[in-house]
């Protein structure tokens, strides 16, 4: 084979090899239990598909076509999907499957997804600009206090189902006034958050992030 004729076939080799990797980076996981999709923009959490996840680790592009494919959400389940790799993952059973009739299970994706617990996901944070969410409380809030639509947004449907229980009927609830996991107390008419709900000194950075 002359010299031109084997660069020419390991070339040939080195983009077929580039091709495949970027493939397999179309799905990815940026932490232990998220999941990311480049071709159908989106990125999903234990409990379900997560807008505030999109934003962070696929840009505020891909949550914006998530959103638009999404709609006014009605019939859309937020809580099993299928990926661009013909997995299907279901956050009621923990599992996800080799294709959406669950032929067999995908233990890869499965254990990546639904393993052990994200050590570095934080329990309390800041979605986007004026939004708080806490994974642990099941609740996301802005400016005007909690907010069932930010929650299903952000923390799927799972967290703003155990939301909307937990609020009953909303009679008698104030949703300007709440206690995240981590102690610290928000007042939305005040315009500010405490670090506790005995509103003992202010917390200038949460009360920074979500009211200015």
């Amino acid at each position: 084979m002359k010299r031109h004729d084997v660069r020419k076939s390991v070339l040939g080799l080195i983009l077929m090899s580039g091709m495949g990797a970027a493939h397999a980076a179309d799905v990815f996981y940026p932490q232990p239990g998220e999941v990311c999709d480049r071709v159908s923009h989106l990125c999903a959490d234990r409990q379900g598909i997560s807008m505030g996840l999109t934003e962070l680790h696929l840009g505020k592009s891909a949550m914006d076509k998530l959103q638009q494919a999404m709609g006014d959400g009605v019939g859309v389940h937020m809580d099993s999907y299928t990926l661009s790799n013909g997995v299907y993952c279901e956050s009621k059973t923990q599992t996800c499957y080799s294709d959406r009739f669950k032929t067999r299970k995908d233990a890869t994706a499965t254990e990546n997804l639904y393993g052990q617990p994200a050590a570095h996901a934080a329990t309390v944070f800041f979605p986007a600009s004026g939004v708080i969410c806490d994974r642990k409380s099941s609740l996301c809030a802005d400016a005007s206090g909690i907010s069932l639509g930010l929650t299903l947004s952000y923390l799927g449907q799972a967290a703003q189902d155990k939301l909307q229980q937990a609020l009953g009927e909303g009679a008698g609830v104030d949703m300007g006034t709440y206690t995240l996991s981590n102690g610290v107390y928000c007042d939305s008419q005040a315009k500010a958050c405490y670090t506790d709900r005995f509103k003992t000194r202010l917390d200038f950075q949460t009360t920074k992030r979500l009211f200015h």
